[in-house]
C-alpha cells in the first residue's frame, strides 16, 4: 500500500480513537431514565451535573494469543492473562484520568475469560490459566519418565469429565492432548488424582529432577490455560467511581465494557466535537511555521476540537532533544526540560506558555496525541542521527497510535550574513535558496525512514513567497523578518507557513486543504488576544492581494514541498 494511503488510515485510526466513536453508542438517546451504553472499547458519556454513580457496570475479560502454529517447545504461542483488572476513568482536559486497579485472588489463577462486576466486586472466572516459571509451581515430578505434575487452580475433581472436555486445555509450549489419543503420544495430559485434578507435562531432555524442570521453566515460562466446566466465583474490590461533570470516557485493559448504566447521562458525541491533537518538538523556526497553524485547523474543520502544544528550546537540535528524552546532560549544559511548554486549546482559545517544566515525556504523557511533529534546527542539517536517535524514542515510549510528521521550516532571509559564510551563490536570494534546498534535502531524507509518514511544507510556502516583489520590504529585517536571522514576523509570513501545513494535515483527515476560502487574518489586536508564542506583532502585510499571493504560494507548496517554486509570476 503506499506510504499515503498509510498515513490516511493511521491519522484517521488515531483520531477515531481520541473519540472512542463506534457504531454501538453513536447516535442512541434511549428515552428511560436510566441510559445504557454498550461499547466494544470505552463508554462514553456526558453527565451536566456530575457525580453519579454507576448503576450497572460489568467489564469482559478476554485472553489474547500470540503467534501461530501448533505450540511446542521451540514454538512458543504466547497466553496473556490477567491478575487484576485496570479501570480508567478520564474527563476533559481539566480533570486528570483516575485509574482503579482490583487485584484478582491468587486462587483464581490468571483469569483469561469472564467478567467482573465493578458494583458489587463479583468476578466470574470461566476460562483460567497456570502460569509455570519456577520449581515453586511444581506439584510433583517423576523422573525416570521425565514427566512434570502442576495443579491446576480453580478446578477440583469433578470439574472436567470427558475426554471432549480434555480438549479445552491448551498450552503455549507443548502439545495437548485429543479424545483420540492416549497420553503416551503427546507432551500434555490430564491425570485425575484424589483432591484434583492435575496436568502432566512431558520434555524427557529436561525434567530429570525438580531443581532441573524448575530452572528450565525458569528460562521458558509456561502457560496453561483451561476452561472451566463450573464457573468459578470470587468476590474482590468493587470500584468507587463517580461521574465528572461533562465528558466522561471509562474503558478497562482487560477487554470490552459488557455494560454500563448511568442515570441522566448522554452519549458523549452528542455533546462534544471530536478532537484533534498535535505535539511539535522544535525551536524558534518552528513557532513561525506552526503558530497559526491550530486557528487555520479550526475554520477548515469546524466540528473539530483542536489542541496543538510545542516544546520548545532555543535553536533546539533533535540531538539535543534526544538527550533532553534521555535526563539531560549536565556537563553540556542541557536540562531535561525544555525553556517553554505552549499549548493551544480551541476550549480556551488562544495561546498560553504553562509555567511548570515539561520533559519530552511529560509532554508525550499530556494526551494520546495524534500526530507528532519533528524538526531539525536549519543550522544542523548535517546531523541526520539525531532524526532517528529521537523518533526512535517517541514510538517506543508512547503506548497510542500516533502519526509522526516532519515539519520543513523556512530558510534564513536573504540578506543574513550567516548565509554569506556558509553558503554558495551569487546573489543574497540565490544563497537563500541554497539554504532551504539543503532543508528541504534533509526532510525528503526524513520520509525514506520508517518514521517519518508526512512533511509540514510550511517553509517551502514562506521561502515562495519571498520570491514576489513585496517580500523584500515587509517586515522590520525585510522577507517577513523580525531579525536578521530569519525568525517571522507575525502577519503573512507564518500565516503562508500556516496554510501550507493546515492544507498537509487536512488531507491526512481526508478534508480538501480549501485554502482559497478561508477568511483568517492575524491582526495586531488578534494577536495581543491570542498571544501567538512567536511574539504578538506588529503584523506585516496582511493585505488581501498578499493573502491571495500567500494562498499560491501554498497551494504550490504543498504540490512542490522539496523546491522553491517562483510565484511572482502572479503578481497582479
Amino acid at each position: 500500500m503506499p506510504k499515503r494511503k498509510w498515513t490516511v488510515l493511521l491519522i484517521l485510526l488515531s483520531i477515531l480513537i481520541q473519540l472512542g466513536c463506534c457504531p454501538a453508542c453513536a447516535g442512541q438517546v434511549p428515552a428511560e431514565e436510566d441510559r445504557h451504553f454498550e461499547n466494544t472499547e470505552k463508554v462514553l458519556f456526558y453527565d451536566e451535573r456530575g457525580g453519579l454513580p454507576p448503576r450497572e457496570f460489568v467489564v469482559e475479560i478476554s485472553e489474547s494469543v500470540e503467534g501461530s502454529g501448533t505450540p511446542s517447545p521451540d514454538n512458543p504461542r504466547t497466553i496473556n492473562g490477567y491478575r487484576a483488572c485496570q479501570i480508567m476513568h478520564a474527563g476533559d482536559e481539566s480533570v486528570e484520568t483516575r485509574i482503579y486497579t482490583v487485584e484478582f485472588p491468587e486462587e483464581a489463577g490468571i483469569v483469561l475469560g469472564g467478567t467482573y462486576d465493578a458494583i458489587n466486586g463479583r468476578l466470574i472466572v470461566t476460562r483460567a490459566g497456570k502460569l509455570l516459571q519456577g520449581q515453586e509451581d511444581i506439584a510433583g515430578i517423576n523422573a525416570d519418565r521425565r514427566i512434570v505434575t502442576v495443579r491446576l487452580p480453580g478446578i477440583g475433581l469433578q470439574s472436567l469429565n470427558t475426554d471432549e472436555e480434555l480438549k479445552t486445555l491448551l498450552c503455549d509450549r507443548f502439545y495437548t492432548l485429543e479424545t483420540t489419543a492416549t497420553w503416551d503420544n503427546y507432551d500434555l495430559f490430564i491425570s485425575k488424582t484424589s483432591g484434583g485434578i492435575d496436568v502432566c507435562l512431558k520434555n524427557q531432555a529436561v525434567f530429570t529432577s525438580k531443581e532441573a524442570a524448575g530452572a528450565w521453566f525458569a528460562e521458558n515460562p509456561v502457560m496453561i490455560s483451561y476452561e472451566l466446566e463450573e464457573p468459578q466465583e470470587y468476590y474482590v474490590d468493587c470500584v468507587p467511581l463517580l461521574s465528572n461533570q461533562g465528558a466522561n470516557i471509562i474503558w478497562a485493559d482487560t477487554g470490552r465494557i459488557k455494560s454500563f448504566t448511568c442515570r441522566d447521562a448522554l452519549p458523549l458525541d452528542r455533546q462534544i466535537r471530536p478532537v484533534l491533537r498535535i505535539l511539535a518538538f522544535g525551536n524558534s523556526f518552528t513557532y513561525s511555521t506552526l503558530e497559526y497553524l491550530p486557528m487555520l485547523l479550526e475554520e477548515m474543520m469546524p466540528e473539530t476540537e483542536i489542541v496543538m502544544g510545542i516544546c520548545y528550546d532555543g535553536g533546539c537540535t533533535l540531538a539535543r532533544h534526544t538527550e533532553k528524552f534521555n535526563g539531560g546532560n549536565a556537563g553540556r549544559g542541557i536540562p531535561a526540560e525544555y525553556e517553554r511548554y505552549s499549548e493551544y486549546r480551541s476550549t480556551v482559545g488562544k495561546w498560553v506558555s504553562e509555567p511548570e517544566p515539561y520533559t519530552p515525556q511529560k509532554a508525550l504523557d499530556r494526551y494520546e496525541w495524534d500526530m507528532i511533529i519533528l524538526q531539525q534546527s536549519v543550522e544542523n542539517l548535517h546531523d541526520f542521527t539525531g532524526l532517528c536517535d529521537f523518533a526512535a524514542l517517541v514510538t517506543d515510549y508512547i503506548r497510542y497510535p500516533a502519526l509522526l510528521v516532519y515539519n520543513i521550516a523556512q530558510a534564513r532571509k536573504p540578506g543574513d550574513p550567516w548565509l554569506d559564510d556558509w553558503m554558495e551563490g551569487e546573489t543574497e536570494m540565490e544563497r537563500s535558496n541554497r539554504h532551504f534546498q539543503m532543508i528541504a534535502d534533509f526532510a525528503e531524507r526524513a520520509m525514506d525512514t520508517p518514521y517519518i509518514s508526512a512533511v509540514l511544507p510550511g517553509g517551502t510556502a514562506v521561502q515562495n513567497l519571498r520570491t514576489c516583489s513585496f517580500a523584500a520590504e515587509t517586515g522590520d529585517s525585510g522577507y517577513f523578518a523580525k531579525d536578521t536571522g530569519g525568525h517571522l514576523q507575525q502577519g503573512i509570513g507564518p500565516l503562508a507557513a500556516g496554510y501550507a501545513a493546515a492544507g498537509r494535515i487536512a488531507e491526512l483527515c481526508r478534508e480538501l486543504p480549501a485554502l482559497y476560502g478561508l477568511q483568517f487574518m492575524p491582526t495586531d489586536e488578534w494577536a495581543a488576544e491570542k498571544a501567538p508564542p512567536g511574539g504578538c506583532g506588529p503584523c506585516v502585510g496582511v493585505t488581501e492581494e498578499n493573502i491571495r499571493l500567500a494562498k499560491q504560494c501554498a497551494m504550490m507548496a504543498l504540490k512542490n514541498p522539496y523546491a522553491v517554486t517562483d510565484c511572482s509570476v502572479w503578481e497582479r
